[in-house]
């Protein structure tokens, strides 16, 4: 089977609530100190009228700033942001990083979820999966291994991996605990990736994955979607990654003459 580019990646409709909205817009002019601790924010009616919302949407955002110790709500007086504003723990990413991250990642404990085997249409995705694997139906059978990267105890990222039933039943959830499922592979059954492409985007966090990620439902999350063939241009493996996207920064470097 040929490698086909430009693989079409489907993407979740859903909106963010208003509230959510606005609490990321403040909270990111605090974080990055376009807001300085100390600094007085406008009222509720200026914020409402500044974002075209209402006082109960500018309402709820802030309570869920205040909640995480960014902003200060005194009345009579306003609000204003807190003199010690928590430092946001970020990992900075590069595309090797990626890599490693959905592959090896040996900074993270591993909370195996399990090994199944569904069709097609249960799949998160399931008509990037028939058009990758060329199944031609959804009734076909696949399997998913699915495992929770921790650190420090707080879930960071989510990993779904999806590969045909027979190689798939080479593995157990042990393995899942244990470095990368494509190095286990290889050395069990000598399986070797050829080539792969990945994609990432910003999509909003459906119920399960704010549960599993200890995230707010419809918050911003990073999806990592990698294709991985195999000898001959086989399609042999779908991985998709959900990060908190509150921990992760994507960096790139230029180097050269300009």
């Amino acid at each position: 089977m040929k490698h086909k580019k430009g693989i079409q990646i489907h993407r979740i409709k859903a909106g963010l609530p208003l509230y959510s909205r606005i609490e990321t817009i403040l909270r990111n002019k605090i974080e990055n100190s376009q807001l300085t601790p100390g600094e007085k924010l406008p009222s509720e009616d200026q914020l409402a009228k500044k974002y075209g919302v209402s006082k109960i949407t500018i309402r709820t955002a802030l309570s869920r700033l205040e909640t995480d110790g960014l902003i200060l709500r005194t009345r009579g007086k306003g609000t204003f942001v807190a003199k010690r504003v928590p430092v946001r723990n970020q990992s900075f990413l590069s595309i090797n990083d990626v890599y490693d991250l959905v592959g090896d990642a040996a900074r993270y404990d591993v909370e195996p979820v399990g090994i199944e085997t569904i069709k097609v249409f249960e799949a998160r995705y399931p008509q990037d999966i028939d058009k990758f694997f060329q199944f031609g139906s959804n009734d076909v059978e696949i399997s998913v291994l699915k495992r929770v990267r921790l650190l420090n105890g707080t879930p960071m990222l989510f990993l779904e991996n999806y590969m045909p039933e027979e190689i798939a039943r080479r593995l157990s959830v042990e393995d899942l605990e244990h470095g990368s499922i494509l190095k286990t592979l290889k050395e069990r059954v000598g399986l070797e990736v050829t080539k792969g492409e990945f994609y990432i985007e910003a999509i909003p966090a459906e119920p399960d994955l704010a549960d599993i990620l200890k995230t707010e439902l419809f918050e911003p999350l990073i999806s990592i979607k990698i294709y991985y063939w195999i000898a001959n241009d086989k399609p042999f493996e779908i991985v998709n990654c959900f990060m908190r996207a509150d921990h992760f920064r994507y960096k790139g470097e230029i180097e050269g003459n300009l």
